[in-house]
């Protein structure tokens, strides 16, 4: 990662690139203030953007909101964590456009265990279907 100062904000840039599917990703994020953070990110020769706003609510930063938008599929996805004490938190991710809801739970438990990241994918459909 490599940091650039723009207007006196710092722009972090990001890149990957996969061998094997010869791809190259490219991302740019810049934190706004202590609760707001924008990034933007390709893939390289392709039409794939997202931009991704994140917002971080309250004095303990426990709560993040995060709206990001897919230009090429044209959809937006919405995703809410609440981090709680002991490193445990819940990350609940919505998508319109497939009307599928992610739940995902991560934490430690007691006795040096840890629960791996668990997916709940539940599709709502209309009445009338």
């Amino acid at each position: 990662m490599n940091s650039v100062k723009v207007l006196k904000k710092t722009v972090d840039l990001t890149y990957t690139h996969a061998r094997g599917e010869n791809r190259t990703a490219v991302e740019g994020a810049v934190a706004l203030d202590a609760g707001n953070k924008i990034a933007v990110s390709n893939v390289l020769g392709t039409d794939e953007w997202k931009v991704r706003y994140a917002y971080t609510h309250g004095a303990l930063q426990r709560t993040v909101i995060e709206p990001c938008y897919d230009v090429k599929a044209n959809a937006w996805d919405f995703a809410l964590t609440r981090k709680f004490e002991r490193g445990h938190a819940v990350k609940a991710t919505f998508r319109p456009r497939s009307q599928a809801l992610d739940l995902e739970w991560t934490g430690d438990i007691p006795f040096n265990t840890t629960i791996k990241p668990s997916r709940f994918n539940a599709v709502f459909m209309s009445p009338d279907a």
